[in-house]
């Protein structure tokens, strides 16, 4: 009797463990990523949000999605970041980068609901082959700017 449920408790756990270690976090992933590294990300979702505070490029093979009730990706006071490749669907502000140097965005789509694209205090910013979108049917002057920089 004792060798069936422990091959029962077995059993349950197998499965489960598994399935927990299968599962990684992008924040993780960033987190895990060396100083000016780099991070491929392979097709799928990603819930956010997600911080950097290191120098890191991340690049999303084709399907990479961050998407969130919140913001999106939140960078301060890095010095080297490159995103490229990734959508953005979230409810706040899908990335905001402040305090920067160094900032190259290439190949990022974003669909903008509640807030804009926010970079402040940038220093040699590069932005290519954005596609900023909404997908509300408020009337544009009560939709949130596309991109907003300041101090750049």
């Amino acid at each position: 009797m004792k060798k069936f449920a422990w091959l029962i408790l077995l059993i349950w756990l197998l499965p489960n463990g598994l399935t927990a270690q299968a599962k990684t976090d992008l924040q993780d992933l960033i987190d895990e990523t060396p100083a000016n590294g780099t991070l491929q990300l392979k097709k799928g979702e990603y819930e956010g949000p997600f911080t950097i505070s290191k120098p890191i490029t991340i690049i999303g093979e084709e399907g990479v999605m961050i998407t969130s009730e919140a913001e999106g990706i939140i960078v301060d006071n890095v010095n080297g970041l490159m995103l490229q490749g990734i959508q953005f669907e979230t409810v706040k502000t899908p990335l905001k980068v402040t305090n920067s140097k160094q900032v190259e965005m290439i190949d990022l789509q974003f669909v903008i609901q509640e807030e804009s694209v926010y970079f402040e205090n940038i220093e040699q910013l590069i932005l290519e082959q954005l596609n900023v979108s909404s997908e509300s049917k408020k009337h544009f002057s009560q939709k949130p700017n596309g991109i907003d920089i300041f101090k750049s």
